[in-house]
């Protein structure tokens, strides 16, 4: 058990670890966040990011997808452990592909995988599981995914945030534009690396 943000946390070998330079995302999401708004998060792993943001703002409607039937699992424990159970809808899904494209959501958060796999024999100590960290083309190809989906789940005017590489943030002013995007802010993490993209559609 490990304590993430405001959250009790329990992880296990198949279940990626939440750093605690992850904690930052959940105070960016807070920022543009208003009462009983609907959140996308993509990628929950063990539903650190959606239970916290949760406990700050009980109104909100979360749903949290994951590709990972154990992830989904940790994460859905990890809810009841932290009294928000009834609070979150956690569905299996690779990103977006099984939800229904009628709903639409104000605010979309992830930390997808994002070290690049053409690097992975830099990054053998690292435990947590191979598809939660690596990524193809230099760590930017589900990022890529995400953007090209995305458009379509946002309502009017509604928000991406992503975690990312600082070596990504060039890429994001370069493939925006492609997908009807603009880019609000660049923030750095608590190393003081380019590490979250705030992005709207409107």
């Amino acid at each position: 058990m490990s304590l993430f943000y405001n959250s009790n946390i329990e992880i296990n070998e198949k279940i990626f670890e939440p750093r605690e330079e992850t904690e930052k995302i959940v105070d960016i999401t807070l920022k543009y966040l208003k009462d009983k708004m609907d959140i996308l998060e993509l990628g929950t792993g063990s539903g650190a990011i959606s239970i916290s943001l949760i406990k700050k703002m009980p109104n909100l409607n979360i749903t949290a997808t994951d590709i990972s039937v154990e992830a989904i699992k940790c994460a859905r424990k990890n809810s009841v452990k932290n009294n928000v159970n009834e609070k979150i809808d956690f569905i299996k899904s690779d990103w977006f592909n099984k939800l229904d494209s009628n709903l639409k959501y104000d605010i979309i958060v992830s930390n997808p995988p994002y070290i690049p796999i053409e690097n992975k024999k830099l990054y053998k100590d690292l435990r947590d599981p191979k598809n939660s960290l690596f990524a193809k083309d230099y760590g930017f190809f589900e990022i890529k995914n995400i953007l090209e989906q995305s458009s379509e789940f946002m309502k009017k005017k509604a928000f991406l945030i992503l975690e990312h590489s600082h070596h990504h943030t060039l890429q994001f002013d370069q493939v925006l534009r492609d997908y009807n995007l603009k880019k609000v802010i660049t923030e750095q993490d608590i190393y003081g690396y380019d590490r979250f993209t705030v992005i709207k559609n409107f």
